[in-house]
């Protein structure tokens, strides 16, 4: 089965996070942009869990590509983004046409949070499932719904892959220029003072020169 067109989440969500496409970190921060994109397609397309994962090139130092999505179901990758935004341009064949046994399919937690190009772990990679509570072994046949904790924990994490994003372009903001001061300019003055008893007295009060 052909991976799902998810086309118009892909360029919904790149184009709501504008903080992914920087002229500083450009690939590092579009590759950390990828476990907080297939979080949210997971959350808008319940079906869509546990499929969508990252490439890794094993022959290129277990490199993760910036822009590459993988359905794992065919190995069929996608580009879901270039320099300015979000788009959907699935390749022919599957990662192995052009990579042979070396590109797999990954997780999206193996994306280093930083967008270093490693992935932070090396294969086997683990392809999720329901996890066992009673085996077979044990006498009960039970197995715990993981599903609701696993969305809150893909909610959590598009919240800080937006928030670290948030604040890294505060980061590259360049520092504001100093703002010059107007030059204060004091008025000579002229007039009087009334010394009581004394009677008036004519002063001249003149700036004091730098």
């Amino acid at each position: 089965m052909n991976p799902p067109d998810r086309s118009a989440t892909v360029r919904a969500f790149y184009a709501a996070h504008p903080e992914h496409f920087t002229a500083d970190r450009h690939d590092e921060n579009r590759r950390r942009s990828l476990p907080a994109l297939i979080a949210h397609l997971e959350a808008t397309h319940p079906s869509d869990r546990g499929k969508w994962g990252v490439l890794v090139k094993t022959d290129r130092n277990n490199k993760v590509p910036c822009d590459v999505i993988v359905w794992k179901d065919t190995d069929q990758s996608i580009d879901i983004m270039d320099s300015q935004g979000g788009l959907w341009a699935p390749h022919d064949g599957t990662i192995h046409t052009a990579g042979g046994d070396a590109w797999l399919w990954a997780p999206a937690s193996v994306v280093d949070p930083t967008g270093e190009e490693r992935a932070l772990q090396a294969p086997p990679f683990d392809t999720g499932g329901a996890t066992e509570v009673m085996g077979e072994a044990a006498g009960g046949t039970a197995a715990a719904d993981l599903a609701p904790l696993t969305a809150k924990l893909d909610a959590l994490s598009a919240d800080v892959a937006a928030l670290r994003g948030l604040v890294q372009q505060l980061l590259d903001r360049p520092a504001p220029s100093a703002v010059a001061a107007p030059e204060i300019s004091f008025p000579r003055y002229e007039g009087s003072v009334t010394l009581g008893p004394l009677g008036s007295q004519a002063i001249v009060l003149r700036p004091k020169a730098d």
